[in-house]
């Protein structure tokens, strides 16, 4: 799984999950390098994109819903309702990629971004920079819906983009490996 995956959305479920399941031991592995599971690299993998994953079954565990975010703090910078000529104008807050922003400006309203981009390596290194209010993300809905629950982070504007395909996937090897 990847890093982030594992941190948001996977750890804060674990204990719920072990209780159902106490028969089956996991082994984690959340890394940025990719591990090959048509090759029996692992049981099963969880990958971020929009497949298809040659040598895999791959099933689409949850669409991608996109849409910037902000923390608190930051979002009392703004204007009360902020446009996007306000947003593009702020600090923001990249990962390896920028494959997020470019599925997101296919759908909204926004132009071309006119603030400091600042690229860090890992999407959860992206949340934690902007949960310290020091610019806005894209934000992975799903993924940070804890987050957006309790209202640590917020999105300042109504523009969702919903690419098709995009989203996390579940990945097995064509022959099962592990019957758990």
């Amino acid at each position: 799984i990847l890093p982030s995956f594992g941190r948001f959305w996977l750890a804060p479920r674990l204990p719920a999950w072990a209780k159902e399941h106490p028969e089956i031991e996991l082994r984690i592995d959340p890394s940025l390098a990719l591990s090959d599971v048509s090759q029996g690299e692992c049981d099963l993998a969880i990958r971020y994109g929009t497949g298809p994953w040659p040598g895999c079954d791959g099933s689409l565990l949850m669409p991608e819903r996109l849409s910037p975010v902000v923390s608190q703090a930051f979002a009392k910078t703004l204007a009360p309702a902020p446009t996007w000529e306000d947003l593009a104008r702020a600090p923001r807050i990249l990962n390896a990629t920028t494959s997020d922003w470019e599925h997101w400006l296919e759908t909204s309203a926004g132009k071309a971004w006119k603030g400091e981009d600042h690229h860090l390596t890992e999407y959860g290194l992206v949340v934690d920079t902007v949960l310290a209010g020091h610019g806005l993300a894209m934000g992975r809905l799903w993924l940070l819906s804890d987050l957006l629950r309790t209202q640590r982070l917020v999105t300042p504007l109504a523009d969702v983009a919903a690419p098709p395909g995009f989203g996390y996937w579940l990945l097995k090897p064509r022959q099962p490996s592990n019957p758990a």
